[in-house]
């Protein structure tokens, strides 16, 4: 596996590149009210309207996502103790783990949903392909190829 780069790109900024076949995860902290004033729209203040109650101007927030199933099973596992760790020093953090290795710590639980995710996508580019279309970038993921976590 190759290691994971993270950069401080701004004060309260972390700029994560946890493989060259993952997203990358960008943690850039910002106060509520600056987040929840902004014009535009802003995908931290759509992850935080669940917990606006909760929420005082002073507080820094942060939401992003980040996929790691091109990656492989042990980047994803990296990302999510990454996540635990920052987490760790916050005063209110919700994490979403579509592997559910975040909530559970499970290893197996989380490769058993990743591979059936990939053999989901695997089954309907071979759909696509069956209907004539040309799929680019459809060989197997090498994590495919050898189970480990």
């Amino acid at each position: 596996m190759t290691g994971m780069q993270i950069k401080q790109d701004e004060e309260f900024s972390l700029v994560i590149h946890p493989h060259p076949r993952s997203e990358t995860l960008a943690l850039r902290f910002a106060q509520w009210k600056e987040v929840k004033s902004a014009k535009e729209w802003d995908s931290c203040r759509a992850g935080m309207k669940d917990f606006k109650a909760k929420l005082h101007d002073n507080c820094y927030v942060c939401a992003d996502f980040c996929k790691t199933q091109f990656a492989g099973h042990e980047t994803h596992r990296l990302v999510a103790e990454l996540l635990r760790k920052v987490a760790s020093h916050c005063t209110l953090a919700y994490v979403s783990d579509e592997a559910g290795y975040y909530e559970t710590g499970d290893v197996e639980e989380a490769r058993d949903a990743i591979d059936a995710n990939a053999r989901m996508i695997d089954g309907f580019v071979m759909k696509l392909k069956e209907m004539g279309w040309k799929v680019a970038g459809t060989d197997p993921p090498p994590y495919l190829k050898r189970r480990h976590f």
